[in-house]
């Protein structure tokens, strides 16, 4: 069975996957699957195993909207997450069942420096701002973690995968001062939760002189979920919003469109809103009305939409993170795009050079996710590359371990807020 998910995983990479042409030739699939055929042949490739595999063979093409999965499946790993600032890991959050506390510093692991580990880790790290550098896969190959504490004392600590519990980051909002609202919004994932949350705060938000929006753990869902927040990042009137960014060229072969239809149709289920519905639905003829014709935009022009403006707030101030993905990366476009809005923070994930996920499924058991548009060629004829893609703030602040223990992104927000009037 592993064999031939493999083989079909291979084929989607080379054909259906949108990044395929940017791409060819950056896989070696041979690899991998001679890795598959040895542990068959010994019995030591297990469901974890296989997976591991796949997703080492899926980093080659450099896209952190692929990846594969057990379906339905109690992620084991750490139970903590870092980030990294010059040699140093630091644990930015932990559960209840790992040694490490937030705020300490991993120096080694395996008894290996972090300076060390990252040149032999370059490939699957995918990126070279330290920053933005994703370690928790990396970390769960090592046995030990050497770690500073707060008092400045050395530990070595044993690492074990287990089921971690995150504590879920609430939806929230605070008034900082007589002026000025803040609003967490740690997902767009479940729009019918972000958009009552949106409804059942309207009224504060229409009276607030500043309104700072928290988008920074955000990791995307559905641009459907932060409709109800577009008239107050623009100002009083009518405003005419070219979405270029939003427009995308999909890749409309036949498997595309049926795990299209899949997703979409049982989306549409929970919307009440007839007007996407109708875009929903229009978007899956479009897809099927296009296969066999390769990369196709199935809108006849960039799209533009009429907002209508609020005169409150008067200022808009949006944080923004490496953890800003997805859909979260389209609302930070639009504050961008917005005379009253700004950006303060970090440059978003870039996720959207390649978007539209759908879902491939095997004997529902494995998922593969991987996207089925990706935006066009910049003027020079090269494809756009993740940091092209990335919404870059107005006001940049670099991460340092800081931000673990206080706020700098915030306060630099009240700050420029502050200084606008």
């Amino acid at each position: 069975m592993y064999c031939e998910v493999f083989d079909e995983i291979i084929s989607i990479m080379h054909n259906d996957y949108s990044g395929h042409l940017d791409k060819k030739g950056w896989d070696n699939p041979e690899k991998f699957k001679s890795k598959i055929l040895n542990m068959t042949a010994d019995g030591s490739l297990t469901q974890d195993k296989f997976v591991e595999i796949v997703n080492d063979y899926l980093v080659d093409f450099k896209d952190k909207h692929v990846y594969f999965t057990i379906k339905n499946n109690e992620i084991r790993d750490i139970g903590f997450r870092t980030r990294r600032f010059k040699n140093r890991l630091y644990v930015t959050k932990s559960d209840d069942n790992t040694d490490l506390e937030t705020g300490d510093a991993i120096l080694a692991l395996d008894y290996e420096p972090i300076g060390d580990l990252a040149v032999r880790h370059s490939r699957e790290l995918l990126d070279s701002i330290h920053e933005r550098e994703n370690w928790t896969p990396i970390i769960s190959k090592y046995s030990t973690c050497t770690t500073e504490k707060k008092d400045g004392s050395i530990h070595t600590f044993d690492l074990t995968a287990h089921q971690s519990r995150f504590n879920p980051i609430p939806f929230r909002r605070t008034w900082l001062d007589d002026a000025t609202l803040l609003l967490r919004l740690p997902s767009f994932s479940d729009t019918e939760k972000a958009n009552s949350f949106i409804r059942r705060h309207e009224e504060e938000i229409s009276r607030a002189c500043n309104m700072i929006v928290d988008v920074r753990q955000n990791a995307g869902g559905n641009a459907q979920s932060f409709k109800g927040l577009l008239p107050y990042l623009y100002p009083e009137g009518d405003n005419t919003v070219k979405l270029e960014q939003s427009r995308q060229l999909f890749n409309c072969t036949k498997r595309n469109a049926e795990l299209t239809k899949r997703l979409v149709s049982r989306f549409i289920k929970t919307l009440d809103d007839k007007e996407a519905e109708k875009d929903l639905s229009d978007y899956i003829t479009n897809m099927y009305d296009n296969v066999g014709e390769g990369f196709r935009f199935l809108d006849e022009e960039d799209e533009v939409i009429s907002i209508s403006g609020t005169r409150y707030p008067k200022k808009v101030v949006a944080l923004s993170d490496v953890t800003s993905g997805s859909a979260t990366e389209g609302f930070l476009e639009l504050c961008k795009d917005s005379p009253k809005a700004t950006v303060v923070g970090r440059a978003t994930a870039g996720v959207n050079v390649y978007s539209n996920l759908v879902i491939e499924e095997w004997a529902g058991l494995f998922e593969l996710y991987y996207p089925t548009s990706k935006m066009p060629e910049r003027p020079d004829g090269n494809a756009i590359s993740e940091w092209d893609a990335a919404v870059k703030p107005d006001i940049n602040i670099p991460w340092n371990p800081r931000h673990i223990t206080e706020d700098p992104d915030l306060e630099a927000a009240m700050v420029f807020i502050d200084r606008s009037h």
